[in-house]
């Protein structure tokens, strides 16, 4: 195997596999060879996120996605990477195509309103999208010229009872946290409280 490809899509998950083994010369792209240093660190972060994170590259806002993407895109994630976003996630892009061309056109990045993100496995997500412009250096120019968009989706706490236990989780870190500068203290693993 190409230890480029290797190198960008390092990880043993699903869409890594995947990224190795599709021809890019056969896509907006091109050759990884030919990726520029931005795109190729972009994708290693990418790649071994554990965020929900896309890039939409270049002027037909080609799609590279993570693993953890898997359950919010209508379609397989898979077979959307390599391709123009508005062909290959139509009910993405047409939730996020103004944010786009906002990020695109300012440079500057965004945050979405909270909203529920229907995923191809009938799964749903309560996240917040932030758009981040991705800039890169031409060095024919003496400036950066807007090369794409970084999408990450940040999940939110909808469940009463999930914001509820981490208000639970946050009041036990604290007290643990006082009761170390002291000695001791006890978890009851039953009702999840702790005593000194």
């Amino acid at each position: 195997m190409n230890r480029l490809l290797s190198s960008l899509f390092a990880g043993e998950n699903e869409t890594c596999q995947w990224m190795r083994s599709l021809d890019w010369s056969q896509t907006p792209l091109g050759s990884v060879e030919q990726w520029s240093p931005t795109l190729k660190a972009l994708v290693r972060v990418l790649a071994s996120s554990p965020i929900p994170t896309f890039v939409l590259w270049g002027n037909q806002q080609t799609v590279v996605v993570n693993e953890a993407c898997s359950d919010i895109l209508e379609v397989g994630h898979a077979s959307a990477i390599g391709h123009p976003a508005q062909l290959a996630l139509p009910k993405l892009w047409t939730a996020i195509h103004p944010a786009v061309s906002q990020v695109m056109s300012t440079g500057k990045s965004i945050s979405t309103e909270p909203r529920q993100w229907s995923g191809c496995c009938g799964s749903t997500l309560e996240s917040q999208l932030v758009l981040v412009p991705i800039r890169e250096d031409d060095s024919l120019e003496s400036n950066c010229r807007i090369a794409g968009v970084m999408g990450t989706f940040t999940a939110l706490i909808s469940n009463p009872q999930s914001a509820q236990q981490l208000q639970v989780d946050h009041r036990q870190m604290a007290l643990a946290l006082a009761m170390g500068n002291i000695g001791t203290w006890q978890l009851n693993t039953q009702t999840q409280e702790l005593s000194t």
